[in-house]
């Protein structure tokens, strides 16, 4: 059931629903999913809605986000800077609402400080999106954005400390947690579930999000738990002992194997070392010159500087995304690329 845009205000949007989860965690894949409920709008990351709140829930100035909110690569909403804070936030929530024909349910996706939108949105909804940490380590690397699988956890550790941050704040019909190995191996089953949280009906259109992102194909079980054969050994129990309870309180059974002892010298020494190579493949991406320019303009706070650094790499990364879309480029290397037409 949808409303009519031009008869609704510019009041908030009361009761968003937002999908948090580690990058690589299959939040691309549920987000499109969703999308394509008749009765659910949901954008792609949001993540620049909370990145300038700080943890006591203090807001930035409206001038100095602004500013800054422009260069972020993806942010496609129209910027009012008569707006307060909140105002304008929730404008870019209502703007993709508005696009959608007025879906009677709006979201977006959260990767990082996820717990901060309860200062934004205090009735939002929440669904968890957990994946196997050393799925998501093993991707992160494959990414170029982390060094090494030690550092690639990182990813995972965060936003699970988001979640238990912000779980103690909600009441229990606020949330769903859902693992990403179910919603490839039960695609129909999972996606009933969180339709039935949202208070909708499960829609087989939301099975056919392939027609507008050809780039991602349908659920393919073979991409559940590849760790066990891509990862080696070491490496698992790297990541193992990385996130430690962890894991298994999220419902992975640890591998068996030997956990090596880590201290802190060599917890230090593997995320530098993982640091390094991700810069070399920053450097790859972007090139030597750009990426030292990005390096000085943050580590001296010029702000000009930062901000033709980051357009400068947000356009090389949209090519990358409209390749992806073209498919002249998988989004992972264990999608296969779309064949060319004919």
């Amino acid at each position: 059931m949808t409303a009519d845009p031009a008869s609704v205000d510019r009041g908030p949007v009361r009761v968003p629903v937002f999908l948090v989860g580690s990058e690589r965690s299959g939040t691309t894949l549920l987000r499109l999913m969703l999308d394509h409920n008749p009765d659910i709008a949901f954008d792609k990351e949001f993540d620049f809605a909370v990145t300038m709140v700080t943890d006591t829930g203090r807001l930035p100035p409206v001038r100095k986000y602004v500013s800054w909110v422009v260069t972020v690569r993806g942010m496609s909403f129209a910027v009012d800077p008569s707006l307060s804070y909140l105002e304008l936030v929730n404008d870019f929530l209502r703007q993709k609402w508005v696009a959608s024909g007025a879906k009677a349910h709006v979201g977006a996706t959260v990767h990082r400080k996820f717990e901060r939108l309860r200062f934004l949105w205090p009735a939002a909804r929440y669904i968890h999106l957990v994946r196997d940490p050393r799925d998501v380590a093993r991707s992160v690397v494959q990414k170029g954005w982390a060094g090494n699988v030690y550092h690639g956890a990182e990813f995972w550790l965060d936003a699970e400390r988001s979640w238990d941050a912000l779980v103690p704040h909600l009441a229990e019909d606020r949330a769903i947690e859902v693992h990403y190995e179910d919603l490839i191996t039960e695609p129909e089953r999972t996606l009933t579930a969180i339709c039935r949280f949202i208070g909708v009906p499960f829609s087989p259109r939301m099975l056919e999000y392939s027609t507008d992102a050809p780039q991602y194909p349908p659920p393919d079980p073979r991409l559940v738990a590849q760790w066990r054969t891509k990862l080696d050994r070491r490496d698992v129990a790297l990541v193992e002992t990385r996130t430690g309870t962890l894991l298994e309180s999220r419902g992975y059974v640890a591998s068996g194997y030997p956990r090596p002892r880590i201290g802190r010298l060599r917890h230090e020494l593997l995320l530098n070392a993982g640091r390094v190579k991700r810069l070399a493949a920053r450097a790859h991406t972007f090139g030597p010159p750009l990426v030292a320019l990005d390096v000085i303009a943050r580590r001296t706070h010029l702000a000009a500087l930062e901000s033709y650094a980051h357009i400068r790499m947000n356009a090389i990364e949209q090519r990358m995304v409209d390749e992806e879309a073209a498919g002249s480029r998988t989004p992972s290397p264990n999608i296969a690329p779309r064949p060319p037409e004919r």
